[in-house]
């Protein structure tokens, strides 16, 4: 998030609650504590949180909501195999490509194409055997062919 965002959440709370905090030293505190989230996980965390309270936000309450939404998305995903399905089974890259694709969906907040946009699956290639003749490994390709 940047400075300029993080102004829109705090001018947010104060047009709601004017006890929150925008002087200097606390908006540098906001940036040190949720500066790594994005603007729109920060803005609904924000309008979740005045829905269900009228107490004061903290920092801590945009954090929390953060982490139970990307929570709700990580419990809402495909299977793994459904996420890697244009990568065959058995690949080298089988394996960090699902932590990629999961990461970008929970954090970022991707759909499963999105993240299959972003982290590509990796071409085929032929391993070599030990008598260096190429030996397929995996022969299955995009759409399960």
């Amino acid at each position: 998030m940047t400075p300029a965002e993080l102004g829109v959440i705090l001018a947010r709370a104060t047009g709601v609650d004017p006890r929150v905090e925008t002087n200097d030293f606390a908006t540098d505190m906001w940036m040190d504590t949720i500066g790594d989230l994005s603007f729109a996980e920060a803005r609904d965390a924000l309008v979740q949180h005045y829905r269900e309270t009228k107490d004061r936000v903290y920092p801590s309450d945009i954090r929390t909501r953060v982490k139970d939404a990307r929570r709700a998305r990580a419990d809402a995903l495909p299977s793994n195999v459904e996420i890697m399905s244009d990568v065959p089974n058995g690949h080298p890259s089988w394996a960090h490509g699902l932590q990629l694709r999961r990461a970008a969906m929970i954090d970022d907040g991707l759909s499963l194409n999105e993240a299959r946009e972003k982290y590509p699956a990796p071409p085929i290639r032929p391993e070599l055997s030990e008598d260096g003749t190429p030996e397929v490994t995996a022969t299955r390709t995009a759409g399960g062919q």
